[in-house]
């Protein structure tokens, strides 16, 4: 985790301590690690049985026709002899009253068989407070997910206070105080059974801790409160005592006094508390430290880092003092000129952030006057153009993803202000093209893309072997072009990436990237994203991997889909997606003379934060899925929740959805609804395992009434509901893409309303597919 995540960390729990506290009345806000105990037990439980229809049917059958085999059992339910046995062979492993002799199966005469108990010892883990004992719901740590921490993250984040738990799981109060009664009002508690019985030992069998980041809100009483940082912003509770042992801390838990203020002058910041407001401070910042130069390392030093984050935002962090001290104060600028940078910035990033139809410095001039004079500015300020000049120049430079993109296409607009020029860019700007692998020239549309690159070529896709791919790429290289690729460098289920058989697949892609001089990045996991992204000005998200197949040369060539946007809010969305999709990246690819290795880059994340998973832009929205946050599957589960009459699916294969229940329980519903639901998929040849396909799962679906249409080659993928939301993606829909596992996949989606003319011009594709079944 980096020091400047921690702002976007604390928002929805800055939210909720506002609501608790007040907004003026908050002095100090320290991040903290809290600790949670995952205590395993020995559980004795009770269970009622039979608990399913088909274990009552098969009892049933025993009690009334005697001892039978399989095949009589099957001959008389019509269960079919795989669900069976797996029901026999189930209740008898939890204890049910059933007798195997040989190949029969039998009830003693006179056996309650419509409800009895069996207990059972199990292994379960319990979540808990490590502060108090308390029992945390069973949501808690997924919705902590992005912000678990470990001990070897802690030792490099001095700035956050890590609390040592003070309670084990035997001496948890609540957890100790459970009984059968009781157990009931916990259950939302992991690992709480139902049918909870006791306890078979005094101590916990296994314990471990981890961390969890969370906020520690002093107000100016010197009351405390501790809130996770979770979207829900879960109130954590701690004894007050156990903070007053931290020798610096409970100076901050009694009522703020001016000489509890540290100066930072030797930072180049001065403090003045001349203000009313005691949550004001006004700040300045000496000259030599705004100019924000890197030092001879090439890193900013602590006064640089604090004066770029003054000046980007009215935050202020103080990580001195100590180890893990940590302040935070709302600012006032110490001076006009700085404030009246401030507001410029703010009105800047909100239009590149919420604006959509900017797009000539005219209505720029226009909007930032009136974001300005809204906000109270003076006259002065709206008429001021070099501090307008100075920012745009700044964030044209060193802004990130859709803050660059948006300055340095206003300030390009603004050197072409010609009548006729500004016309031709607003039409340009407003382009968005569907693009299918039925029109002449798929491959040749994506390969003179590349070759037109005069800045900069980011490529994501899992495979890239087509000839003139590589062709557009050494052409774009030969002008200075710079090259970014993710793309599979190995075998990540196997982990191997030199040594396994199908190496070769992966060996000559690998090198002809390497004599390009690109730059090569890969994952834990595989990325099944497709994108590409020329000179942050051309966006093409896509379906289609870049081999012949997929490009229209091969020998059985796919069926593909394609959005090409051009110079809008979506190029921009675009970046930020390859920016967190290369900065997760922990793998990279090295050539040092003609050797080519493969390094680990140590201090890579490989979960893109969560800001980076669903952005807006124009009339789409853009979502990065990976096994960790599986957002692809949440957006799934909503569309067929909402659907009314119908939902159609395509993708390249469908199986085991089992193994994504949420999903598969989502077509359930939808499917005992009456909704018509369809899947487009290749045929059953073409098919993963096309031996057993369907497979259970999809025959168990197409029992409720999915319909199955299968299209030869296809690879397109996507859904349309009720023809009024489309959502084109890179997923299939199967556990590596939509899973959780290890080995699953990071997709790529976009989805708008059929209203806009490229999704209405693929959902057309899509009926014509249809059409021709």
């Amino acid at each position: 985790m980096k020091l400047s995540e921690l702002e976007m960390y604390l928002q929805s729990p800055r939210r909720a301590a506002v609501a608790v506290l007040g907004d003026g009345n908050i002095s100090r806000i320290i991040p903290v690690a809290l600790p949670l105990l995952k205590s395993e037990w020995d559980v004795v439980v009770t269970v009622t049985e039979p608990v399913g229809l088909v274990d009552r049917f098969v009892l049933r059958a025993l009690r009334d026709f005697g001892p039978c085999t399989v095949r009589e059992l099957d001959e008389l339910l019509c269960l079919g002899k795989d669900r069976t046995v797996a029901a026999l062979d189930e209740m008898i492993r939890v204890g049910s009253p059933i007798i195997k002799d040989h190949l029969r199966y039998s009830v003693p005469v006179g056996t309650e068989i419509e409800s009895f108990q069996t207990e059972h010892k199990h292994r379960f883990a319990f979540l808990l407070n490590g502060l108090t004992g308390d029992l945390l719901p069973s949501s808690f740590l997924d919705r902590s997910k992005r912000v678990t921490l470990s001990e070897d993250n802690l030792a490099e984040m001095p700035w956050i206070l890590q609390l040592r738990p003070i309670l084990t799981g035997s001496e948890s109060p609540v957890l100790r105080g459970l009984n059968p009664s009781k157990a009931l009002k916990a259950t939302e508690a992991v690992g709480i059974p139902t049918g909870f019985k006791e306890f078979c030992s005094k101590y916990p069998r296994h314990e471990s801790t981890l961390y969890v980041l969370g906020f520690l809100f002093i107000d100016m009483s010197g009351n405390g409160l501790i809130l996770a940082a979770t979207e829900a912003a879960d109130e954590i509770t701690f004894p007050r005592e156990y903070l007053f042992g931290i020798d610096w801390l409970k100076n901050s838990l009694v009522p703020v006094s001016d000489a509890a203020l540290r100066s930072l002058a030797t930072d180049g910041i001065r403090f003045n508390r001349a203000a009313a407001n005691r949550n004001i401070l006004s700040v300045s910042v000496s000259g030599d430290k705004q100019s924000l130069k890197a030092n001879e390392e090439g890193k900013l030093d602590f006064a640089h880092w604090v004066s770029r984050r003054l000046l980007k935002s009215r935050w202020f962090w103080y990580c001195g003092g100590g180890p893990a001290r940590f302040s935070h104060f709302e600012l006032a600028p110490a001076d006009d000129r700085m404030e009246h940078r401030l507001l410029v910035e703010k009105a800047i990033n909100a239009m590149s952030s919420f604006v959509d139809d900017i797009l000539d410095w005219t209505a720029f001039v226009n909007w930032i006057v009136r974001f300005l004079t809204d906000y109270g500015a003076s006259s002065a300020v709206c008429g001021d153009s070099s501090l307008v000049d100075d920012v745009l120049e700044a964030a044209g430079r060193s802004g990130e993803g859709n803050l660059r993109v948006f300055a340095n296409r206003i300030s390009s607009d603004r050197e072409n202000r010609k009548p006729e020029k500004e016309l031709s860019h607003s039409r340009r700007l407003a382009e968005q093209t569907f693009l299918d692998s039925s029109a002449n020239g798929f491959g040749d549309h994506v390969a003179d893309m590349v070759r037109k690159a005069k800045r900069l070529v980011f490529i994501v896709s899992p495979v890239i072997q087509e000839d003139r791919v590589f062709e557009a790429l050494r052409e774009a290289v030969t002008k200075g072009v710079e090259l970014r690729v993710v793309t599979q460098l190995g075998n990540h289920r196997t982990g191997r990436f030199d040594t396994s058989p199908e190496f070769s697949d992966y060996d000559i892609p690998r090198r002809r990237l390497a004599d390009l001089g690109a730059c090569v990045r890969d994952w834990n996991v595989t990325v099944h994203a497709k994108m590409i992204l020329v000179d942050d000005e051309r966006f093409l998200f896509t379906t289609a991997n870049l081999n012949e197949n997929s490009l229209g040369t091969g020998n059985r060539n796919a069926i593909e889909a394609a959005i090409l946007f051009e110079n809008g809010p979506e190029v921009a969305a675009g970046r930020r997606i390859f920016d967190a999709i290369w900065q997760g990246c922990p793998t990279r690819q090295e050539k040092r003379d003609d050797r080519i290795s493969i390094a680990r880059i140590a201090s890579k994340a490989r979960v893109p934060t969560a800001g980076d998973c669903s952005i807006r832009a124009g009339a789409a929205e853009f979502l990065l899925s990976t096994p960790w946050n599986r957002l692809l599957v949440r957006r799934m589960t909503t569309l067929l929740n909402m659907a009314k009459s119908k939902i159609v699916f395509l993708a390249m294969s469908i199986y085991d959805l089992e193994k994504v229940p949420i999903l598969f329980d989502a077509f359930m519903r939808t499917l005992a609804r009456k909704v018509n639901v369809t899947v487009l998929v290749r045929t059953g040849a073409e098919q993963f395992k096309s031996e057993d396909w369907p497979d259970p799962s999809t025959k168990e679906l197409q029992k409720n009434g999915l319909k199955i249409v299968e299209i030869p080659h296809l690879h397109a993928k996507g859904l349309f509901v009720d023809d009024e939301i489309g959502l084109m993606m890179s997923a299939n829909l199967n556990p590596y893409s939509l899973g959780d596992l290890e080995t699953s996949h990071v997709e790529m989606a976009v989805q708008a309303a059929c209203s806009v003319p490229f999704m209405a011009k693929y959902r057309d594709f899509v009926s014509t597919l249809l059409g021709h079944k």
